[in-house]
């Protein structure tokens, strides 16, 4: 067999499949083709409205603790609701990580539950 630094086909020394002509061949036909474009990622769930006020008689699950509103606030105001804005200043001097960029409120006004969600920062 002659075989001439010239000649396109190389000689594979483990057989035939592993050639290059032949791994070349077989990588075009191995293309994926084209993925179909993926729907936009469904919209994420609007945030509930942070700026409502609560009753008293509202507890408070954070972490793996459960309070009473109350718990946190000693002087009422005559209409007897608090807005979350004022009830998250009270938790923060307890919970420091309860910062007013930080925080979160999630809610169920039928149990009548508050979950305040302190969030991470985007450097650390």
């Amino acid at each position: 067999m002659d075989t001439t630094a010239n000649s396109p086909e190389q000689l594979s020394l483990f057989g035939d499949e592993y050639a290059p002509s032949i791994i070349e061949k077989k990588k075009s036909n191995s293309q994926k083709p084209a993925r179909a474009e993926k729907p936009a990622n469904s919209p994420a769930r609007s945030a509930k409205d942070q700026n409502i006020e609560v009753d008293l008689d509202f507890s408070i699950h954070y972490a793996t603790h459960t309070f009473q509103v109350a718990d946190f606030v000693t002087d009422v105001p005559d209409s007897g609701k608090i807005s979350l804005k004022q009830l998250r200043e009270k938790m923060e001097l307890q919970f420091f990580e309860l910062t007013e960029q930080r925080t979160v409120w999630d809610y169920d006004l039928e149990t009548r539950r508050l979950m305040p969600y302190a969030s991470g920062t985007t450097k650390g």
